[in-house]
């Protein structure tokens, strides 16, 4: 690599795998690093032509997917931007996932109970045996970028946060001051009591934008999706 190469370091947080804690509660203290927060990131050209001297950060949240256009799209555009990037992604544990992934499809308006939602003899239940294939995404990104991602799981950020934000730094040569990352929950996500009740109101309301006209259902649906 020349002196004047840039260098970014490409953070990959599929949903629900601690990328908010460390997008507003780890990244923003790195120093040494220009971190481009995830609403920036259609702006990486500006951010270069204003920074110029350290490598830089980039997080977003998605699936890494071949076949999938906004997948292609971002990966490019981190391609164009960088001579050299390294990539960081984000697991969970299978069975966590899964759990996970159909908390989403009930706050999303599903009604599912969760065989059916796991069914591989259904649409859904396939795409959520091809979201359980974690090689495919680290091929991807390899392939990708010519370069071996940093592997992580949601796991160690949940039980050793401070640790795995070492890790990351390390990994990215920034510096960051431990008394400034507080490790706590972000977002909490629905408990079981409330998954089968949002269940229940998903199966008697189905949601229908075009046909929903009292304000009162309009706002239930919208604090549903806020979970």
């Amino acid at each position: 690599m020349t002196e004047n190469s840039r260098v970014a370091f490409f953070h990959v947080g599929l949903p629900k795998t601690a990328s908010t804690f460390l997008q507003r509660r780890g990244f923003p203290f790195f120093r040494h690093i220009h971190y481009i927060k995830k609403h920036d990131f259609k702006k990486q050209e500006k951010h270069l032509q204003e920074h110029s001297d350290l490598p830089f950060l980039l997080s977003v949240e998605f699936f890494p997917n071949a076949t999938d256009k906004y997948t292609i799209e971002k990966i490019e555009q981190v391609k164009n931007n960088f001579d050299k990037v390294y990539p960081i992604i984000v697991f969970r544990k299978h069975s966590s996932w899964l759990r996970s992934r159909y908390k989403y499809h009930i706050r999303k308006h599903g009604s599912s109970d969760f065989n059916q939602y796991i069914d591989p003899d259904t649409t859904k239940g396939r795409q959520v045996k091809n979201s359980l294939q974690f090689y495919q995404n680290i091929t991807l990104l390899e392939k990708s970028f010519g370069t071996r991602p940093l592997v992580l799981f949601q796991e160690e950020i949940k039980n050793s946060p401070h640790e795995t934000v070492r890790l990351i730094a390390g990994y990215t040569g920034a510096k960051f001051e431990a008394a400034q990352i507080r490790p706590s929950i972000v977002k909490q996500s629905y408990s079981e009591h409330q998954l089968k009740w949002v269940r229940k109101f998903n199966k008697i309301y189905p949601f229908q934008p075009q046909k929903i006209h009292s304000p009162v259902l309009k706002k239930t649906y919208k604090k549903i999706s806020q979970f």
